[in-house]
């Protein structure tokens, strides 16, 4: 690759970002290539992972608004102090915004953080935890519905989520598809029609299989 132009790419991305990609002194068009084939795998995450966010936040919501029959759910259970917390910063930033507080607005401006916090051992004495996982996962086999395992489940998928929102690496994990496996499955286990949607357009078992060097023959063509 053309030293001149590799050089304006890694100033501009960050000599630290992009040094994350290289392995074994490889050259840099590798490097280049891994890098695109990261965010290419990030990019076929993004379908499968905003389904599963909206559908659990919009899920649970509509479980608490039932529990205690009342959409302001959050004034009136348990909360633990981070989730309070969170709900007063969520307030903050929609004020600040000079928006009204509405529930809907309250809702969409939490984080992932605080919807899967539901399935911790913080909240395993509440009783609207046990309401959560029967109307949020109805679908899921009784063998998976525990809420440890659960939990473990929604760990594995903010992990991800969050690496890929954050444009980190995750083109190296050894278990990629099992991840993806995993976010499919609940978004299958909370609505099998929403499921249905996300597999005809979902790339990311081809993007997965094209490898780390689908990338090599366009920048060879343009800038070697």
């Amino acid at each position: 690759m053309k030293a001149d132009f590799y050089s304006d790419i890694e100033k501009a991305i960050t000599s630290v970002r992009i040094n994350t990609y290289k392995e074994n002194n490889e050259e840099t068009d590798i490097v280049l290539s891994r890098y695109l084939y990261n965010i290419e795998i990030c990019r076929a995450l993004y379908t499968p992972l905003h389904f599963f966010e909206i559908c659990l936040r919009n899920s649970i919501d509509k479980t608490l608004s039932s529990f205690c029959n009342n959409q302001e759910w959050f004034s009136i259970i348990p909360l633990s102090d981070s989730g309070i917390s969170k709900i007063d910063e969520a307030k903050k930033r929609i004020s600040d915004n000079g928006k009204a507080l509405t529930h809907e607005r309250i809702v969409s401006e939490l984080s992932l953080g605080f919807w899967t916090a539901f399935f911790s051992k913080k909240y395993a004495t509440s009783a609207f935890q046990s309401k959560i996982i029967k109307q949020t996962f109805k679908y899921c086999p009784k063998s998976q519905k525990s809420s440890s395992n659960l939990q473990s489940t929604m760990e594995q998928i903010r992990n991800v989520r969050n690496r890929v929102y954050h444009y980190e690496r995750i083109c190296h994990w050894n278990d990629l598809e099992d991840k993806h496996t995993i976010i499919l499955n609940c978004i299958k286990w909370m609505h099998p029609s929403v499921y249905e949607l996300v597999l005809k357009t979902d790339t990311f078992l081809q993007v997965l299989g094209n490898g780390e060097k689908q990338f090599l023959p366009t920048i060879k063509e343009n800038w070697n």
